[in-house]
């Protein structure tokens, strides 16, 4: 999976590009217009990624993890179930003794142990495809803009942006992802 660093100024708007994405099962082009690629991106705080200490069965709403630290009552917990599956809810409360973090609502699957639990940084932002839709070219792909105001960006934060594609053969079928690492300058 391809890393890209980058740099985020506050009070700025920064356009973020996937160019020429491939469908990973068949090497083909992601295309809105003819197939019904769709893309979106979600920022983490990288630096409070955690892991399940303990399975997590389905419906359960206390989610065990190694230090709830980097966790607030009132923020939301993204639990990557699977590659397919991201489930996020916000936080409830936290039990800093037993490091337990419980949520609204049960995750919809059983998450075995050493799943990882992330920090979401506000809303996902939807992709809009631009180009013409060729292998290799360069000025094809998919955009989106993170604006200067997102929520809960903090200067010096090392944040964790993920970029996902859903594919054309199947609604909801993960077609390609990649991770785009950055930090956050300027504001407050």
């Amino acid at each position: 999976m391809k890393t890209t660093q980058f740099e985020l100024t506050i009070g700025s708007a920064t356009l973020i590009r996937f160019v020429g994405p491939l469908d990973v099962g068949t090497q083909n082009p992601l295309d809105n217009t003819e197939d019904g690629a769709t893309g979106s991106f979600t920022l983490y705080n990288d630096m409070a990624d955690r892991f399940t200490t303990a399975v997590v069965l389905s419906g359960s709403a206390v989610i065990p993890i190694g230090n709830v630290d980097s966790f607030a009552v009132g923020d939301i917990a993204a639990i990557f179930i699977d590659p397919q599956t991201v489930f996020d809810s916000v936080i409830l409360s936290i039990d800093s003794a037993l490091n337990e973090l419980t949520i609204t609502a049960g995750v919809p699957s059983d998450a075995p142990a050493k799943t990882l639990v992330a920090l979401k940084l506000g809303p996902v932002i939807l992709m809009t495809e631009y180009g013409t839709p060729v292998v290799g070219s360069e000025a094809y792909g998919f955009q989106g803009t993170i604006l200067g105001d997102h929520d809960d960006l903090r200067r010096g934060q090392q944040i964790r942006i993920e970029m996902t594609f859903e594919g054309t053969a199947e609604p909801g079928t993960l077609a390609a992802r990649r991770i785009m690492r950055g930090f956050v300058s300027g504001g407050s």
